[in-house]
């Protein structure tokens, strides 16, 4: 398997919207840097189990509430996918995550056709 072939998969998709909504929606950068300089598989899993505790705090804030519904949260088998990843392709596949993190949502979308 192939890492473009990776970045099409829905676990993927999954990490990397909750990841995206933490750095661009809630503007927490740090999610970003630590993914973008991450070098060990314990760290990854640490950083993923920070971003969904965080998730679940904003969840109960009337600001963030109605976006977060729309976002597929990664489940244990999601999680562990990504950890296969990361075991096959290391610094790849954060860079990867971290640029794919970056880019544009379906929330991004349509805020920008309200404007």
């Amino acid at each position: 398997m192939e890492l473009t072939e990776v970045v099409g998969d829905p676990a993927v998709k999954h990490v990397v919207n909750v990841l995206h909504y933490l750095v661009i929606h809630a503007e927490n950068k740090q999610y970003y840097y630590e993914l973008k300089y991450l070098r060990d598989d314990r760290r990854l899993m640490d950083l993923l189990s920070r971003a969904l505790r965080e998730l679940d705090i904003l969840q109960r804030s009337e600001d963030h509430k109605q976006k977060l519904a729309q976002l597929t949260l990664p489940n244990q088998l999601d999680l562990a996918k990504i950890l296969d990843y990361y075991g096959r392709f290391k610094e790849r596949f954060t860079a990867t995550v971290a640029a794919m993190t970056m880019a544009l949502c379906e929330i991004c979308f349509k805020e920008r056709r309200k404007v």
